[in-house]
């Protein structure tokens, strides 16, 4: 799908994606950049290298699934490319673990480059502080950046993720692009869909990533509670992608995390970004048909769907798939029907997006990313 300053691909394997993008450039020689989501079966650095030979500046991601117009592919290269003048945006790429202040160092450089910046990031690494490196982005611009994107992941195997741009290939750090704002406009939104039971928790015990108490007793304990889990053993005959937390901010912002595994000895509970001492939460309820329903409500209240955008991008929790089956793929195609807009997209394990209403973005789990780009020149 083409016109003069975009198109998107999708192909099943690096060299026949690379055929289409000759194609396409062939009647679209213009085009100077790209985001490209391709599986993690596949030979992420043999396609790098391909793309290489006709986009001059790109960005890249491994997946678990990869997502054409609605439609959620195994095994499949995707991606959009574009047109933006060159002094409209920027690449950056580190290697390396995250952290609050390498987000900061980040978002200092986003704002050298344009006071009205926009920033699309990939991050490899799931054991990287992608929340505080997000948290640090925040602070340095004043939480007022368009900021989307989401972590990588290998087709559900959890043993190697990797990131790319035209020159680089990284298994631990991230690679994003920057855009001037004035000349490509950037608008997105954040939703889970999952609902909370219960009372407000608040965590009173936690060291990084693990809560150890939750009102002064021990988190698994209480979430065997909610779940009537009394010999712990048997809590792994749950996905515990489930039964994930709602975290309530400061400012009455919600949003998702993930309960990625359990210390038996200690009875806390484990997650892949901080949950520091004071969080409230609440737990949710096993997930149902309705998700997909309260998702596809969410969209179409939307101010983002009832824009004229060139193409959006999708970044989709890899959970989704794994807890929600098929209703995960039917939520991907019935938005895409209703937005009718060109679209790609990915299955990551960790998303990246603000929330309705807030221009703050945060780290979520079990969450849709979905991105506006208009083309403004």
């Amino acid at each position: 799908m083409t016109n003069n300053n975009f198109f998107i691909i999708s192909a099943n394997s690096p060299e026949s994606f690379y055929e289409e993008l000759k194609k396409e450039c062939s009647q679209n020689d213009h085009i100077n950049t790209g985001i490209i989501f391709v599986n993690g079966d596949l030979n992420a650095n043999n396609l790098k290298n391909l793309v290489s030979k006709k986009i001059k500046y790109f960005i890249g991601v491994s997946s678990a699934r990869e997502i054409y117009n609605g439609k959620v592919q195994e095994k499949h290269c995707v991606g959009v490319f574009f047109y933006i003048p060159r002094e409209s945006f920027n690449l950056l790429s580190n290697k390396g673990k995250l952290s609050y202040f390498s987000g900061r160092d980040f978002g200092v450089s986003v704002k050298k480059f344009s006071e009205n910046s926009g920033v699309y990031i990939l991050v490899a690494g799931i054991d990287n502080e992608v929340d505080q490196f997000v948290s640090g982005v925040q602070d340095s611009t004043n939480q007022n950046i368009p900021l989307y994107g989401g972590v990588a992941m290998d087709n559900m195997k959890m043993e190697r993720f990797t990131i790319f741009t035209n020159d680089n290939l990284i298994e631990k750090g991230f690679a994003a692009m920057v855009i001037d704002c004035d000349i490509v406009k950037m608008v997105g939104d954040s939703f889970s869909g999952w609902n909370s039971i219960g009372m407000t928790h608040v965590v009173t015990k936690s060291n990084k990533n693990e809560i150890l108490e939750v009102d002064n007793q021990p988190a698994l304990d209480l979430f065997s509670f909610y779940f009537d889990y009394i010999d712990f053993k048997d809590f792994y005959k749950l996905d515990l992608a489930s039964h994930p937390i709602q975290v309530v901010e400061n400012d009455g912002v919600v949003h998702t995390k993930s309960t990625m595994d359990v210390n038996f000895n200690n009875k806390s509970l484990l997650f892949n970004c901080f949950i520091p001492e004071g969080t409230k939460f609440k737990f949710c309820g096993f997930p149902d048909v309705e998700v997909k329903n309260r998702y596809l409500k969410h969209i179409m209240d939307l101010e983002l769907s009832k824009e004229d955008f060139d193409f959006m991008i999708i970044c989709s929790c890899a959970g989704r798939l794994l807890t929600l089956g098929p209703v995960s793929k039917m939520e991907v195609s019935e938005m895409y029907e209703f937005c009718s807009t060109p679209m790609v997209g990915f299955l990551a394990s960790g998303e990246i997006g603000n929330v309705k209403d807030n221009n703050k973005s945060y780290f979520h789990n079990l969450t849709n990313i979905l991105t506006g780009f208009k083309l403004l020149y």
